[in-house]
C-alpha cells in the first residue's frame, strides 16, 4: 500500500507540474505591447496636438483601442500582442 501511495504522489506531482507549465505558457501568449510615438504633419513636420490615434485588429478591422495625442503630438496605448492597423 505504501508503494502505491508513493507512486500516486509522484504522479500527482507530475500532473501539477505539467498544468503549471501550461498555465505559464498561456500567460506568455497574452503579452502586452506599449505602442507609442509622435504624430507629425507630412508637409511641415510640425507635431499634431490632439489628433486621434485608433488601433484596429487587422483580421476583422474591429476597434481595439484609441487615444488622443498630447499637446506635443505624443501618444501611447497598450494592446495585447496581435496584428493591428
Amino acid at each position: 500500500m505504501r508503494t502505491l501511495l508513493i507512486k500516486n504522489t509522484r504522479c500527482m506531482f507530475l500532473i501539477i507540474a505539467l498544468l503549471f507549465s501550461f498555465s505559464q505558457f498561456s500567460v506568455s501568449q497574452n503579452q502586452t505591447w506599449n505602442i507609442s510615438g509622435n504624430i507629425t504633419d507630412g508637409k511641415t513636420s510640425n507635431t499634431l496636438p490632439f489628433a486621434n490615434v485608433v488601433l484596429y485588429r487587422s483580421s476583422d478591422v474591429a476597434f481595439v483601442s484609441g487615444t488622443v495625442t498630447n499637446d506635443n503630438g505624443y501618444f501611447s496605448l497598450n494592446a495585447v500582442k496581435n496584428e493591428y492597423l
